[in-house]
């Protein structure tokens, strides 16, 4: 008896060794892709001209305008008091509540 599978014996083999053949074909499957269908990479292009010159764009300052000078309208911000009014989006959409709240 002692030799004898169980029913739920072989069962449960057969479900552990279906879990390790799964495992055991996904792996292969990086492997395969990593040896064969992975291309190194080219030789990266030479960008050093290119950052040079950023860096000189990302050091320029522009010119400070003290608060004496005199600025011209085209060259000043908008500020808020200039803006148009407008209406609020809660406006639009208070007027569809109930008021017998």
């Amino acid at each position: 008896m002692a030799l004898s599978a169980q029913v739920h014996d072989v069962q449960g083999f057969l479900g552990g060794a279906g879990a390790g053949i799964i495992v055991f074909c996904v792996g292969l499957g990086l492997l395969l892709n990593a040896l064969l269908f992975t291309r190194p990479r080219k030789n990266v292009r030479d960008h050093s001209l290119a950052a040079e010159s950023q860096n000189l764009l990302d050091t320029y300052a522009a010119p400070q305008v003290r608060p004496g000078d005199e600025v011209s309208a085209a060259m000043r911000a908008q500020t808020t008091s200039n803006l148009a009014p407008r209406g609020s989006v809660t406006e639009h959409t208070t007027l569809h509540l109930k008021s017998d709240r």
